[in-house]
């Protein structure tokens, strides 16, 4: 019997598992790292420990990247999470879907002072260089919907398309306002910033996701969690104490 119970538990399906990385990037205030602490925070990084808990998972923890290495990571290797991604129809095949952690509306940005910036309509956004984080959400929508190449501004780090925006060096970038209130608040961006155009493709459903090579069983858990959480109270708890 005794040898019998060690040959189930060396077949089981999480005996031979290796750690999971649930990576993500510094994205106020979706997760990012917290200067006096050190550690990562965040209103996704809280539903995320919320999901581990409620999964009985103790071992694996959340880990931040820049996020062109984080995203590689979660197409070509195994036991890969990643978030808060931006749910896109390019996107849909490439990775095992778990669920939504928060949804905003995405919209161009433009500095307050460019009069001569005007947009009208979708057409209008090829006359204007548009700040894009390299393998982000916006950079694939520009690029494979919109068709956009040449007027597109890659950085790496989200940071970066402010000074650029600010410093005159870009015309537009995607963002959703609950972000910049977090980001920009002690900038004044709402008289700094003016909104420009709605990008409904983007939508801001922030996701977490696992790479394609990750076990079933594992991603199942995972979204068993995230539906349980959402339907016990504790994912709301979260969104009101980061939004209100």
């Amino acid at each position: 019997m005794y040898l019998l119970l060690i040959i189930l538990a060396l077949f089981s399906p999480f005996s031979w598992s290796q750690p999971i990385i649930f990576g993500t990037e510094n994205h106020a205030p979706y997760n990012f790292i917290n200067e006096q602490t050190n550690e990562i925070e965040g209103l996704a990084v809280d539903v995320i420990k919320a999901m581990l808990i409620e999964a009985g998972d103790t071992e694996n923890k959340i880990k931040m990247f820049p996020w062109a290495r984080i995203y590689n990571m979660a197409l070509e290797q195994k036991n890969v999470a990643i978030f808060s991604m931006t749910y896109t129809k390019e996107r849909d095949p490439l990775f095992k879907w778990v669920g939504e952690l928060h949804n905003s509306k995405s919209y161009l940005w433009k500095h307050s002072s460019r009069d001569d910036i005007r947009v009208n309509s979708r057409e209008d956004l090829a006359n204007y260089k548009i700040v894009v984080q390299r393998n982000g959400g916006d950079h694939q929508v520009f690029k494979n919907e919109y068709g956009f190449k040449d007027n597109l501004h890659m950085v790496i780090d989200t940071q970066q398309r402010y000074k650029l925006i600010f410093r005159g060096r870009g015309d537009l970038f995607v963002e959703t306002p609950f972000t910049l209130k977090w980001q920009l608040g002690h900038y004044d961006y709402e008289n700094r910033l003016e909104k420009v155009y709605l990008i409904s493709e983007l939508g801001a459903s922030l996701n977490l996701a696992f790479s394609n090579e990750t076990d079933n069983t594992v991603v199942n858990r995972y979204r068993k969690a995230l539906k349980q959480i959402k339907k016990n109270g504790t994912y709301q708890k979260i969104i009101k104490m980061w939004t209100e």
